[in-house]
């Protein structure tokens, strides 16, 4: 952010030993004075700022024609794990990630809709099945070794230690013990008013994106008795949920990009709102860029380095995205090896997966 400051000197009358500045300070608040042929900042009239435009830095680097309509993925070193929603789960090589090839599959007793790797074994969201514990130590051959039948729909987990929180719909969030992988056992539940879509475990809360109802902060220092303790109503449907710092960046539908400030987790408070020009599906976040799965502008990008004060879109603009995955060297090696995103797209006929580099 800049502020400009323009100094006057004015007229000195006789006998005055010096001269009175006169000083006007651009905030802008305004594009009235603005020469738009010519400027190229992104002028940011709420925020009162203005800043260097965000360049859209992704590149489709490969693509993976999958059988049906991806809906979720994540990478465990030189693996991909590919939510192929019917279609079931299927194990690509991403060792070469322009070239990424089909390993494995496992056929789907209702549709995966999302999956965590955690060492041996693939936790898999899937929808009216529950929760499925998938043995991928030989990737050509990924079998199911366990399984917990949520009574919702389940399309989303996030395995935190010995405990996977499911998102499981109008089941709300069942917390699913993996101490044993092969003999998985509910641990605890707490029901939600909405449809629970994500959920995403930092410390000792779980936030889940809950459709209608907007973001949920739940206590979960006990797993056994989660508990409520915050809620965030969206004006949209709450999609997906990435939570970094003191903020969660939901993907609210309709209603685009909504920021929630969770730093005091019993109120959650919207921080910021950035529409985006189709439905807000899922998002990503790696330093200051939101990644976000939109249904119309596909891999949009937003600079977040003020996360209050959201900034420019690019887009890969005609392609459809259902989700997006973050990926850094950062993370644990149970969850990433390489600094790239998966997103999953759906363009018209074609169903593919891809991998952008950023």
């Amino acid at each position: 952010a800049l502020t400009f400051t323009w100094a006057l000197l004015g007229a000195v009358s006789a006998g005055a030993a010096e001269s009175t500045p006169l000083r006007f300070t651009e905030d802008f608040s305004t594009r009235l004075y603005c020469d738009r042929p010519l400027t190229t900042a992104d002028w940011d009239t709420v925020a009162r700022r203005i800043g260097l435009p965000i360049s859209d830095p992704s590149a489709v680097v490969a693509e993976w024609d999958s059988p049906g309509q991806p809906q979720g993925i994540a990478v465990d070193g030189r693996f991909a794990y590919l939510c192929d929603n019917a279609n079931g789960l299927h194990v690509l090589d991403v060792g070469d990630p322009e070239a990424p090839v089909l390993l494995g599959s496992l056929s789907s007793l209702n549709y995966a809709y999302d999956a965590d790797p955690e060492g041996v074994n693939v936790y898999l969201a899937e929808g009216s099945t529950g929760l499925r514990t998938v043995d991928v130590q030989n990737p050509a051959a990924p079998a199911v070794v366990g399984v917990y039948n949520t009574p919702g729909i389940a399309y989303a987990v996030d395995v935190d230690g010995d405990m996977a929180y499911v998102a499981d719909g109008s089941g709300g969030l069942g917390v699913v013990d993996v101490s044993l992988p092969r003999t998985p056992s509910l641990e605890g539940h707490l029901a939600t008013s909405a449809q629970a879509r994500d959920v995403d475990v930092v410390g000792d809360y779980a936030y889940v994106a809950a459709y209608s109802a907007g973001l949920l902060v739940i206590d979960v220092s006990d797993p056994s008795a989660p508990e409520l303790v915050g809620t965030c109503n969206t004006a949209g449907l709450a999609y997906g949920v990435t939570v970094v710092g003191r903020y969660a960046y939901v993907a609210d539908g309709a209603n685009g990009l909504v920021v929630v400030d969770v730093a005091n987790p019993a109120l959650p408070r919207t921080a910021a709102v950035l529409d985006t020009p189709g439905t807000a599906w899922k998002t990503a976040v790696v330093g200051d860029r939101l990644y976000l799965a939109d249904s119309v502008a596909g891999l949009v990008t937003i600079g977040i380095t003020d996360p209050e004060a959201p900034g420019a879109i690019t887009s890969t603009n005609g392609i459809e995205a259902y989700m997006i995955r973050r990926i850094t060297p950062e993370t644990t090696a149970s969850r990433c090896a390489r600094n790239f995103h998966q997103i999953t797209r759906h363009c018209g006929a074609k169903n593919t997966f891809s991998c952008a580099v950023v």
